[in-house]
Parts: structure tokens; sequence; C-alpha cells
């Protein structure tokens, strides 16, 4: 209080070090409560300084005190809007990101959209951790109109990911924008990159037109379909990823939705079943391979008992 303009950077700078310093300290021995009031003073002290004012959000998370209201007056998203790609922790980044997720308004939509824009080494992670969350949050705690805006927040960030709008297809058809659900299906059928994504991209097109009810294009949509699975059972793909299997299995779904033929449809299933399990088989053969040429320990091992 007594310094003069000059020495009052010094003495703040000062003050604040030994204030973050006693935070850590009291977050250490679990005495949370005044280590987040320790962090507030820190706040009224460098209110500019958003390092402190983003660990600040994360602690009104952990103690339970974080609304919509201290996210305006601490002007987070108007300190996030000046940072630069880099400038900003990552792990303190997704940190904020998991507090956010608690308050679902379209503020805090705008301030995740920043937080996934100033990612860099870990931007592919976090956006997917950030998809994941959305599809948890719309089917498990009924948050449909947020979980469908961070989806949909993720795609802007990261465009054309297929899991991303494979989520978002999901999403639009349970919600009845089935327009979108019809775009998005195709979008993804249009930038799968092999013949196992084009096969889940037709699979998804058809769950898109028959949960609308539009069946106008249904026969062409499903001969499209099946030329695919005779693609794929001709020539089965070598060593697809765990989702595209996955994809493989349930792509024959729809087909006694359109024609009434057991024989033929029961022989694709199995087919396509069998495919699946022999990807699973050779899978655990190429595990079980790479485990027997890790170097095995040699020596005495002493044991202790206290």
């Amino acid at each position: 209080a007594a310094a003069d303009e000059q020495e009052l950077d010094i003495y703040t700078n000062q003050l604040v070090t030994i204030l973050e310093q006693a935070a850590i300290d009291r977050s250490e021995i679990l005495d949370l409560e005044v280590a987040w009031l320790i962090r507030q003073h820190l706040w009224l002290i460098a209110p500019d300084r958003l390092e402190y004012v983003l660990e600040l959000v994360i602690w009104d998370r952990e103690l339970d005190k974080l609304a919509s209201a201290s996210l305006i007056d601490r002007q987070v998203y108007e300190l996030l809007e000046t940072a630069k790609i880099g400038s900003i922790d990552e792990d303190l980044l997704e940190r904020l990101l998991r507090a956010l997720i608690d308050i679902h308004t379209e503020l805090s939509i705008k301030i995740i959209k920043l937080c996934l824009e100033l990612t860099e080494s870990k931007h592919d992670l976090i956006v997917s951790k950030a998809v994941s969350t959305a599809f948890k949050l719309f089917h498990k705690d009924g948050i449909i109109p947020f979980a469908v805006k961070l989806a949909e927040t993720c795609n802007v960030i990261k465009p054309n990911q297929l899991g991303t709008l494979q989520v978002l297809i999901s999403f639009y058809s349970i919600v009845g924008d089935y327009n979108k659900a019809t775009e998005t299906a195709e979008q993804y059928y249009r930038l799968a990159p092999d013949v196992v994504d084009r096969l889940i991209g037709s699979y998804l097109i058809q769950q898109a037109h028959f949960t609308a009810g539009s069946w106008e294009n249904a026969q062409s949509i499903v001969d499209c379909h099946r030329q695919l699975l005779s693609e794929i059972i001709q020539i089965p793909p070598q060593n697809p990823h765990q989702a595209q299997n996955q994809g493989m299995l349930i792509s024959s779904f729809f087909l006694p939705y359109t024609e009434d033929n057991p024989l033929i449809n029961k022989q694709l299933q199995n087919k396509l079943a069998n495919i699946y399990q022999q990807n699973i088989i050779q899978k655990e053969a190429k595990s079980k391979q790479e485990k027997s040429k890790l170097p095995k320990k040699t020596g005495c091992l002493r044991i202790g008992y206290v």
C-alpha cells in the first residue's frame, strides 16, 4: 500500500509468488477451502494473469462453487480471446475443459471452443476426449442440447473426423433432426478412405434414412450396400482397427428391413461374423507374439517382508 508506482509491480510479483506457493502448500495437505480462498485473493491482486484465473475456475469446480456467473465475473472468455496458441500449458487447458462440462450454457461452449483452438501438441487427443465426453453426457446424463453443441464445436475445430461425424449422426437421429443426420451420414460416406469405412458410411446412411421414415430411395441405398458387402466378403480387409471391425459386424443390420430373404441375409451375416472372428484371432495372436519378444528379466529376485 505504501509503494510508489515504480515499486508496485515488483511488490505485486513478490506477493503473487508467495500466495501461489501458499495455495500449492495448502492443496498438498488437502486444506482445499483455504487453498481456494488464497487463489481468490490471487485473482483480486492479479486479475489479468490468465493462468491464475483458470486455476481458480478449476478449483471452483473441485469445491462445487463453479457457476456461469463466476465465468462472467472473472472474464474468462475475454482473457482467453487474447491468448495465443501454445502460450498456455495444455494440461491446464485440459483440466479447464473437464471443469467447464459441468456448466451447460452457451458461454461455456464458447470458452471450450477457445480452449480447443489454443491446444497445440495435444490438439488431436484433447478434441477426441471432448467428443467422447459429449457422447457420455448425451447418453448418461441426458444433457442433450449441450452435448450436441459440444460435438458440433469439436467438428468445427477439427472437421471431417469420421468418429465425430458418427457421433453427430447418432445425436441428430435421436433428437429428430433427420435432415442433418442424413447430410452428415452422406458426408461420412464421401470422406471414407477405404471400403470398410465406406461400408460403415453406407450403414449410417441407411440408419439416418430409415430412422427418419424415408423409404423413397431405399432400394438404391440397399443395392449400394449389398455391393460393398460383396467386396468385403470377397476380399476381407487386413488388420482393420477395432471400430472398423465392429462396424463391419453390424453393417448388415437393416437388410431384413428391406428384403424378407433369411437364406441370403443370414449367410451374409454369418460371413461377416466369420471375418470379425478371424480379425479378433489375428489380433490376439499378434499381441501374444509381441509380448513374447519382450526381454525377460533374469537374475535373483529378492523379496523383503515388513
